[in-house]
């Protein structure tokens, strides 16, 4: 099932029905503009926690990482911290794939140079 949201209002909030079943992927396209917030977050709740957290921290408070964690029954786990490549005003594509027992993400900045024809 395919479930396309395009141009939502933010922050959004949004249910994946069903459930995020093994071996499914959500894609994130997006642009980063500055502001107070100084990055963003992406949450996948469940009944018992936070599945999978990713914090996206663009120079707040020195930090320019995406940091990944998860809550379960109400404690945090140990963060893992990544460099992060997004660049502000430049488009990026997140992509978070269901490994059964775990989550890849893959991170593009996307960055076009070079000549274009008209």
């Amino acid at each position: 099932m395919v479930h396309i949201i395009e141009n939502p209002p933010i922050p959004l909030a949004t249910p994946i029905y069903e459930g995020m079943k093994a071996h499914s992927s959500v894609e994130i396209h997006g642009d980063v503009f500055q502001g107070p917030q100084g990055g963003f977050t992406v949450e996948f709740p469940t009944k018992n926690g936070v599945a999978l957290h990713i914090s996206v921290r663009m120079g707040l408070y020195g930090q320019n990482v995406i940091v990944f964690n998860h809550l379960d029954h109400g404690r945090w786990h140990r963060e893992e911290h990544h460099h992060n490549n997004i660049v502000f005003g430049r488009p990026f594509c997140m992509k978070i794939h269901n490994e059964h027992r775990k989550y890849s993400v893959r991170l593009i900045s996307v960055v076009f140079s070079g000549r274009f024809l008209k």
